[in-house]
């Protein structure tokens, strides 16, 4: 049984389900910096090293790309991404884990193809490929849960 990635709008509950899930993703995963510093001298001992200071986390980020064949997902990412420009959302994956996320990306391409059995009258000449990219804000539920985006 095929499980869809979700979109909700937490303010009013709305819901879409993508119709096609994405078919790549991209590594997942944190990211802290250090900057090294010159050593201090400390008396007379020389095996000091690099002072190393932790820097900040960076974001997490969900990147995705798929294919989409039907002109209403597209204009639902294209929603989805509109509404991100006033409030955060929630993601559900197909895996169950959920996040507070800003979409800070959305790059839909055009393919021309012969026929797209699934485009419709809109869409029967071509399929899109797509990216989307996800700033996570909060994380939900999920395999990185207890973790700060």
């Amino acid at each position: 049984m095929r499980t869809p990635n979700v979109f909700t709008n937490p303010k009013t509950g709305a819901t879409y389900s993508w119709a096609i899930n994405h078919a790549e993703e991209e590594a997942t995963g944190k990211d802290r910096t250090f900057e090294h510093t010159a050593p201090t001298a400390h008396g007379s001992d020389p095996g000091v090293g690099l002072i190393r200071q932790q820097g900040s986390e960076g974001p997490m980020v969900l990147k995705y790309s798929g294919t989409i064949l039907s002109l209403a997902q597209h204009q639902e990412f294209v929603a989805w991404f509109n509404l991100c420009r006033t409030q955060s959302i929630w993601f559900r994956d197909f895996a169950g884990d959920e996040y507070e996320v800003i979409i800070s990306s959305y790059a839909p391409k055009r393919e021309r193809v012969m026929h797209n059995p699934r485009g419709g009258e809109t869409a029967r000449n071509f399929i899109i490929r797509y990216s989307i990219s996800m700033e996570v804000l909060a994380i939900r539920s999920g395999m990185w849960a207890g973790t700060k985006p």
